[in-house]
């Protein structure tokens, strides 16, 4: 008897499957989201939604971004855009194991990420590759990475100044300081827009294994 699953995939309309990414994208979610790259477009499923579906021919933008946050220090994304820059479907490296515990599926992600990026410009030569945050993003997030420097340094300044006093809120806010900016720079440096050619090394833009 033939492999009821293997047959079904011959079968898909989107074609053969590529590449899987599976993750728990929240801590109350029972079982995984699975999104699959196949020939002939991308399926997203999340587990009691409506099962997603986007063709290569409907992508016109694919964004590769460092997008960290404060307890996912290492979360890489990876956003279809449509025609209008509008995001069809956006997937990261982060797994939830527990509350404020993250577990990063680089490798499937990786794979995903490549699979995807040698499809689309084939069935879509209109689409353009784009590495970083978009730039209203960057010049948004990039101004407050700036007021951060700018309050470090007043701090730093005023507590050389004869006379000044550290004050507990003063060490705090140092403190505060302290543990984003390395963060923030980081992001600075690897969210910077830039577009990509389709044959580009993809590998400074994603997360490493």
């Amino acid at each position: 008897m033939a492999d009821t699953s293997e047959a079904s995939e011959l079968n898909d309309p989107l074609g053969p499957q590529l590449a899987v990414l599976e993750r728990r994208i929240t801590l109350f979610s029972k079982a995984p989201s699975v999104t699959t790259v196949y020939e002939g477009g991308v399926r997203h499923v999340v587990p009691g939604l409506v099962p997603q579906f986007v063709s290569w021919k409907e992508v016109f933008g694919v964004r590769l971004a460092f997008a960290p946050t404060r307890y996912k220090r290492n979360r890489y994304s990876f956003d279809l855009l449509d025609a209008k820059g509008v995001s069809l479907l956006a997937v990261d490296n982060i797994h939830f194991k527990g509350l404020a515990d993250f577990v990063e599926r680089n490798a499937a992600f990786n794979a995903l990420v490549r699979a995807a990026v040698q499809q689309v410009p084939a069935a879509n030569p209109d689409a353009r590759l784009y590495a970083g945050a978009s730039a209203l993003s960057y010049g948004v997030q990039g101004g407050f990475v700036l007021v951060a420097l700018l309050v470090l340094l007043a701090i730093l300044l005023n507590l050389v100044l004869p006379g000044a006093l550290i004050s507990g809120s003063t060490l705090i806010k140092i403190g505060l300081i302290a543990l984003t900016l390395p963060l923030l720079l980081k992001w600075f440096v690897k969210a910077r827009p830039q577009g990509l050619d389709w044959k580009a090394d993809l590998g400074p833009h994603l997360p490493k294994e």
